[in-house]
Formats: structure tokens, sequence, C-alpha cells
């Protein structure tokens, strides 16, 4: 039997936005310290950040660590040190 691959199937996806957009997208998923950024996808339009793969975002302060606390039942928030 197959294996599900999350990552993967995210991968694809976020590949896609950028495709379809032009514009750079990231794949994050939920650490024990928050959202943190395992991929980027490079648009047309060059950008400039200090944000790598393994950068943990705040919580409050990103639009990826706002999504995560909206859709995730209860935000574990022990060990975040960027809940702000």
């Amino acid at each position: 039997m197959r294996r599900l691959d999350p990552i993967g199937f995210a991968e694809e996806a976020a590949r896609a936005v950028t495709l379809t957009t032009g514009e750079t997208s990231t794949l994050n998923i939920w650490s024990d310290r928050g959202p943190m950024v395992v991929r980027w996808f490079f648009g047309r339009t060059p950008i400039i950040t200090t944000a790598g793969i393994g950068t943990i975002l705040p919580i409050v302060g990103s639009a990826s660590g706002r999504l995560f606390a909206a859709h995730l039942e209860r935000v574990p928030l022990s060990g975040c040190s960027n809940a702000n």
C-alpha cells in the first residue's frame, strides 16, 4: 500500500499557485515552536527576505501563523516563543 505524502501534496499545490500567479509562495508546517518555512517557490518578481527554510514565523504577525491559528482546534502555545 502506498503511503500518503502530505508535504508532497502541499508542495505540488504551492508550486501550482506560484506558476499560476507568478507570485512567490512558501510551504509552512506547524512545528513545536510555531509556523515553520519548509519550502520556497520563487515567482517572477525577486524578493529580499531573511526568512529561509527552517525560519519560525510569528503566530499573530504572519499570514501563515494566523491561518494555522484559525484552523487548528487548539493552538498549542507552550514552547512558542513568538506567540506575540
